[in-house]
């Protein structure tokens, strides 16, 4: 199979993947008890009974599906409920470019300590570099964003002083919640990485390499780095995808104005289609990037095929 009928087959795959995910984040949402205009001071009657006609939430649910399936194939989100006049394709269209800057600013981190640690833990194998590098690793696996963010704001916030603890209005803003963001996927990069290449090292291609007298250098940037990282780059997919569904957290720390903030008040408020619209864009995220990904492998490996 080539790789345009490759790429062909998996885009026409994600229809059907994609009705899935909508089928199941509509129900689901439905299935939670409250609703989004359920107040401390319940509204008369007569206005709720207006507001329900309004957004056709006075239908029967599988109509309400049917309905809410067919807008979304035309990729309309369906208006907010808890935001006037403001449509879902709006607010993620406002919003995103924020949660992707941190992203991107998270994955540039990740990418550079922890290739950097996992190569240098894997060329000087069970050395103090070695040891120190994957002790650190441990660590950044350990503890979850959600404990890190907020004893990095106590200790460079609020101790020292040094960096600001929320806002998004500066490039230094942006430092606290890369590092919280970023620095498990450092642990884990490192991780892959140094056992992708302590593989690679053992392979004939790589003695035969240095048989030839080659620079050291060459043999780490030509031979087995190409070889080594193809793990890392099975990881980055997903975990791209992790990174900015993740910034839900770190954007809630932070007061960062993305995407996950307004999911997290879809879900407190009951705004059903943010929160479904929100649920649906980051799903369409994570399989196109698992498609590029499984694309870039045959420019890494020619051994690879495509079935």
């Amino acid at each position: 199979m080539s790789r345009l009928q490759y790429t062909l087959w998996r885009l026409i795959g994600i229809v059907p993947v994609m009705v899935l995910i909508t089928t199941f984040a509509f129900f689901l949402m439905r299935a939670a008890p409250g609703g989004p205009f359920d107040k401390e001071k319940a509204l008369p009657p007569e206005i709720e009974k207006n507001i329900r006609a309004k957004y056709h939430l006075d239908d029967p649910l599988i109509v309400q599906y049917g309905r809410y399936l067919f807008s979304v194939m035309r990729g309309d989100l369906g208006p907010s409920f808890k935001y006037p006049n403001r449509t879902v394709n709006e607010i993620i269209v406002e919003s995103f470019p924020v949660s992707l800057k941190l992203g991107l600013l998270a994955m540039c981190f990740a990418l550079f300590f922890g290739l950097s640690a996992g190569v240098i833990s894997a060329l000087k194998q069970n050395r103090w570099q070695d040891y120190t590098f994957m002790g650190f690793a441990l660590f950044g696996v350990s503890v979850p964003n959600i404990v890190l963010g907020p004893l990095l704001v106590l200790i460079f916030g609020l101790w020292l002083g040094w960096l600001p603890v929320a806002g998004w209005e500066s490039p230094v803003d942006a430092v606290l919640p890369t590092i919280t963001l970023g620095a498990i996927y450092v642990a884990y990069i490192s991780r892959i990485s140094r056992a992708g290449i302590l593989e690679v090292l053992g392979q004939d291609y790589v003695t035969v390499a240095r048989a030839k007298g080659l620079p050291q250098r060459i043999v780490v940037f030509r031979h087995i780095l190409r070889g080594g990282l193809l793990p890392v780059v099975s990881f980055l997919g997903p975990a791209f995808a992790s990174i900015l569904t993740g910034s839900i957290v770190v954007e809630k720390i932070f007061h960062i104005p993305g995407l996950g903030q307004h999911f997290v008040q879809a879900a407190l408020n009951r705004d059903y289609t943010l929160a479904m619209g929100t649920v649906i864009f980051y799903a369409l995220i994570l399989i196109l990037l698992n498609l590029v990904v499984d694309l870039l492998y045959t420019f890494l490996d020619p051994r690879v095929r495509y079935e």
